[in-house]
């Protein structure tokens, strides 16, 4: 137990993935800590040997943080809070209209104003999905505008809901 008692210090890691300040153990990061990652994130928390382990925290610069408890480098249950206080509810998301409808007022508002919708250049035959997307029925696949790399695969009752709430390019 002396042992043990003798490895366990504050100590400052640069390690692969960022530069770790807090308890270690073995020259791992061990207990509480600080793991500051290169793209700007920041574990605030728990970790055992090496891993995110109990509760914790990763914060996003100007977005939000992540609450969460982890096992052994594993999420087990969490919350996304955005910096501007709202938190982040996977299914029955009430953001923007208390019957669950997550379009934002400009698109609620197009059917008799005349005003002209945002859609990127999307390809046309694509819909709009946000953060840069797009789903392209020809693939069945959700793609990055920018890249056209694909991002993932929408599952058929997604796939409708985009049909139903999104923008699409039509033919010229």
């Amino acid at each position: 137990m002396e042992k043990i008692a003798e490895a366990i210090c504050q100590k400052a890691l640069d390690l692969d993935i960022g530069r770790y300040e807090g308890e270690t153990l073995h020259g791992e990061p061990h207990g509480k800590g600080e793991l500051h990652c290169p793209t700007g994130e920041v574990y605030k928390g728990s970790f055992k040997y090496g891993k995110y382990h109990g509760e914790g925290r990763l914060e996003y610069e100007e977005r939000g943080v992540f609450i969460g408890t982890w096992e052994e480098g594993e999420l087990r249950k969490g919350e996304f809070i955005f910096s501007d206080g709202l938190v982040h509810a996977p299914k029955e998301w009430k953001y923007c209209r208390e019957d669950g409808d997550r379009r934002v007022h400009s698109e609620l508002i197009q059917k008799g104003v005349n005003v002209k919708p945002f859609l990127p250049d999307v390809p046309v035959g694509s819909y709009y999905v946000g953060g840069g997307c797009c789903y392209k029925p020809i693939t069945g696949k959700i793609h990055s505008i920018e890249s056209d790399t694909v991002i993932r695969t929408p599952d058929k009752e997604e796939i409708t809901w985009i049909k139903k709430n999104c923008l699409v390019r039509k033919k010229v």
